[in-house]
C-alpha cells in the first residue's frame, strides 16, 4: 500500500468550505491502528422513567479508566438529592437510580441532573422522574 505525504489548503469557492490536498505518493507503507480499548459512550439506558412502577435509570458505558467514579442526582434548585455512587471503582460497579432521595423516600415528579465525574470523565444527564 502507498502512503500519500503532502500539503493541505482550503478552497472557499462559492460560499462552500472544502479541504483539498496536493499530495505525493511516497513508498512508504501504511501504518494500522488499532484502538487498545474499544470506544463506549457512556450515557443511560433510557432518560425518564416511573419508580412507583419499579422502575430505575442505569448508566452504562463505564470503562476501567474512568477509575474511581462518583454519580450524583441533583433537583432542579442545585441541591444534592442522592449519592448513587461515591468514588467507586468503575470496572466493577452500574451505578443504578432507583427514584428515591438519600433518606429512601420517593422523590416527586421533575427533572432531576445525574452527574457522573471520574478519571477523564465528566458528564452531565437530565432525566424526567414521571409518576
Amino acid at each position: 500500500m502507498r502512503k500519500r505525504a503532502g500539503m493541505f489548503f482550503l478552497n472557499l469557492t462559492l460560499g462552500v468550505l472544502s479541504l483539498m490536498a496536493v499530495a505525493a505518493w511516497a513508498d512508504t507503507p501504511t501504518p494500522t491502528v488499532t484502538p487498545a480499548t474499544p470506544i463506549r459512550v457512556v450515557s443511560l439506558d433510557h432518560n425518564r422513567f416511573n419508580p412507583l412502577a419499579g422502575e430505575s435509570v442505569r448508566m452504562v458505558g463505564l470503562r476501567a479508566d474512568h477509575g474511581a467514579v462518583s454519580v450524583m442526582v441533583y433537583n432542579p434548585s442545585g441541591t444534592l438529592v442522592r449519592r448513587v455512587a461515591d468514588h467507586a471503582d468503575a470496572a466493577v460497579i452500574v451505578p443504578e437510580w432507583d427514584g428515591r432521595n438519600e433518606q429512601g423516600e420517593m422523590v416527586a415528579s421533575g427533572v432531576y441532573l445525574v452527574v457522573a465525574t471520574g478519571n477523564k470523565l465528566h458528564k452531565r444527564f437530565r432525566i424526567a422522574v414521571l409518576k
